[in-house]
């Protein structure tokens, strides 16, 4: 093993044992949201380089080793989701414990992000792993040439925290009574670039509900051509003034 193979193991290894997104608090910074955003991101990839270091030795040949290995990798990123989406969702609600309305949303986020676990990315690492390739490779030898990609692939499922954190928002207008009367407004993130789709849907709504009804759906959750790349932020109008959350 490479220096700096060793120094990114490291890191990997490091990064699961300090990570605590649930200690973290947006407090009406959306800042803060995409910091953690990131950190939720970096996380799933460390997921990933920990498990090519585990499967680094099976042979494409194996066909059921291979599967298998696909499927406890998709297993470990949906484990992460489960622990970590109700950080970003308790972001957007302001609420620490969620009640039930909370839980079935959160059951919703949680069935979507399996869903594009089992639906696109083991689709696309049993592509990426074909005997046909190279039969007598290992998962660890196609990585060589494939582990940025890899990861890139894995950093797109970060977007399920990013539309979660909005999930949350939405909800606590709803409890609150608030989905149809109180106005908020959809913000494209000036550091992105941003896709054809995002820069319509960027102005001021009458309520939660109508911004729905006009933009499909909420950042980052695939209803814009960036798909879970969007980086749009939703912002409510609440006491004379616009706020992320905790309002």
């Amino acid at each position: 093993m490479t220096y700096q193979a060793i120094l990114t193991v490291f890191a990997a290894t490091n990064l699961l044992g300090v990570t605590n997104l649930s200690a973290k608090q947006l407090e009406g910074d959306i800042g803060e949201a995409e910091e953690v955003t990131e950190e939720y991101r970096a996380l799933l990839i460390a997921v990933l380089i920990l498990w090519l270091l585990r499967k680094r030795n099976t042979r494409l040949e194996d066909i059921n080793a291979v599967n298998l290995a696909i499927l406890e990798l998709a297993d470990e990123l949906e484990q992460v989701a489960i622990e970590e989406l109700p950080v970003a969702f308790g972001m957007g609600s302001g609420e620490a414990t969620p009640g039930i309305g909370e839980v079935i949303e959160l059951g919703g986020l949680a069935a979507s992000n399996q869903a594009f676990l089992d639906g696109s990315f083991a689709p696309y690492m049993l592509a990426e792993l074909a005997p046909t390739l190279n039969p007598s490779a290992t998962i660890g030898s196609i990585a060589v040439d494939r582990q940025s990609a890899w990861e890139n692939r894995v950093g797109l499922y970060a977007g399920a925290f990013w539309t979660a954190v909005w999930v949350g928002l939405g909800v606590e207008l709803v409890n609150r009574l608030r989905a149809n009367t109180q106005a908020v407004r959809r913000l494209l993130d000036p550091a992105a670039a941003h896709c054809t789709t995002c820069p319509p849907k960027a102005r001021e709504y009458g309520s939660w509900n109508e911004m729905l009804a006009f933009t499909g759906g909420l950042p980052a959750d695939g209803s814009d051509d960036c798909h879970s790349n969007c980086r749009c932020q939703i912002e409510i109008f609440d006491k004379g003034e616009w706020i992320s959350s905790g309002f």
